[in-house]
This record gives C-alpha cells, structure tokens and sequence, in this order.
C-alpha cells in the first residue's frame, strides 16, 4: 500500500540526522526532500572549510537551494569553562562565530559532565550573553544520559539565569526515555520553548541510553512514543515553535543522504499531518 500523500510543512533536518554528509551533499539532499532548513555541527562545518569552502561559499549555496541554516549545535563546555582545554573552548568559540557570520538564529546548548545548579546557570547566563552579541537563541538541551538530565533541571537553569535569548529545546526522544511526566509540559511556558526535535525509540529502553540515542533512534511515527498526544499537548499549550527532525540512525547512516533525507521529511509529515492536521 503507498504511503499516504503528506502535507508540506516547514522543517529542518538537524545535524545529526545527515552526520556522515559533507556539506553540499547536506545541502542538497535536504532540498530535494523538501526541507526548509539544515543543521549544521561544528565539526561538519570545519570539514566544510578544510574543503575549500569560505563562510560565504555555504551562505551561498544554502541559499542557491532555498534553504536556511536554522541551527547550530553543540556548546557543550559552558559550566566551569576554566576546567575545559583550549581546544574544548575553541570549539565553543567557533559555534558562535559561525551563528554571526552564517546568519543562524539558533545556537543549540547541552552539557555531559555533572556541575553544582550554581555553576550551570553562571554558565549559561554567560554563554547567552555572548551568543547575544551574535543575534543568535541558544536552546537548552536536556538528555537523560547527561549532566542535565530532566525537564524540571533544564527550566530551572534558564529561569534563573534570567536572559533573554533562552530557552529550552524539547526532543521527544529524550522526553520519553527520561519519563517526562505530562503534567511538567503541561505547565511549561510555551514561550520557553525554542525547537521541538522529532524522533521515535523502540518498545524497550536501552541499558545504554546514551549508545541507544546516539545510534538507535527511529524515525518519528515507527517507534512506540505518543508523539501525536505529545505534539497536540503541546500544540494545547500554546507552543508555536519550529519542528526539527533529529534522528542519529546507525541504520539511516548506510544509506544516501538523499534517501535518508527522503525518508526523514515523509515519516515526520505524516506524523505532523496526524497530530495537527
């Protein structure tokens, strides 16, 4: 039976989802598909320019394609910055960099190690300062295989460090695999969020989270999380943010980035026709 026909809906491909292509093949393969936008990592943007590609050679070919790029990932050494190599720190720096001179309004935040609430929200209000300066959001990150594990954390920190470019990033993966009572996003500000990231898990969680969410997720609506109640709670609560569709796929890795853009684009507007239609 052929799938059923999908609406077109305004979507980004994160970094992730595309982790072995190099940029044109990123850029066209989410064109092709149908995407609006593309994530970019540090990494993949400094493979980028050892290439031969300048700032403006990207900017021009994401746009020749129709295309933004509307985030950037990962800072990850904000807590306690002195405790971090120069090279942990350049990679920050070079996060920054890119979101002034791509033009890119999100800067996407997460953190592995275990810090005191004090020290995370002295980061974080640093960091968002500095992102600032560069017209970028920085979205906050949880996941349950890190540093900050859980929804009622990562709100925490963003009240308290109290800036204005701030919020928090949902990913529906990490909600599900860090039982994330419904009752905590039904009383999330809907204006704290910044980006809802789309995936799927299977029936039975990992002993490893972290191998399981960095190379097992699903594509959204073939896994068993909810994600049409959970996009319409959220859709109640009056959360308007953009939809990213973030899959770290061994499996979607073997193939084209092409098709896995394909793929990635048709499963997650069946589920966003679904759930908001």
């Amino acid at each position: 039976m052929a799938a059923p026909l999908v609406t077109r809906h305004d979507l980004t491909i994160s970094a992730l989802t595309l982790r072995t292509a190099d940029f044109p093949s990123r850029v066209r393969a989410a064109a092709q598909a149908g995407f609006t936008g593309i994530g970019l990592s540090v990494d993949h943007y400094l493979q980028a320019r050892a290439s031969g590609l300048t700032d403006r050679d990207m900017a021009a070919m994401v746009a020749e394609h129709g295309l933004r790029i509307n985030e950037i990932e990962l800072l990850k050494h904000w807590a306690r910055p002195e405790t971090h190599t120069r090279e942990e720190l350049e990679a920050d720096n070079a996060l920054l960099r890119m979101a002034a001179s791509l033009g890119v309004s999100r800067i996407h935040a997460g953190l592995f190690e275990p810090h005191t609430l004090p020290d995370l929200v002295a980061g974080f209000r640093a960091v968002c300062r500095r992102a600032l300066d560069a017209g970028a959001t920085v979205g906050l990150e949880f996941m349950p295989f890190s540093g900050i594990r859980d929804l009622g954390r990562v709100r925490r920190i963003i009240e308290e460090a109290a800036q204005p470019n701030a919020g928090i990033i949902l990913d529906t993966w990490h909600i599900a695999r860090a039982h994330t009572p419904p009752g905590l996003l039904e009383s999330l500000p809907a204006d704290l969020v910044v980006n809802v990231q789309l995936n799927d898990a299977g029936p039975v969680p990992f002993a490893d989270l972290r191998e399981e969410g960095r190379h097992h997720r699903l594509l959204p609506g073939e896994g068993r999380i909810e994600l049409t109640e959970l996009l319409r709670l959220l859709r109640r609560n009056g959360v308007q943010a953009p939809y990213s569709v973030e899959v770290l796929s061994d499996e979607l890795d073997a193939h084209d980035p092409a098709e896995t853009a394909r793929r990635a684009y048709g499963a997650t507007c069946r589920v966003l026709d679904a759930a908001l239609g």
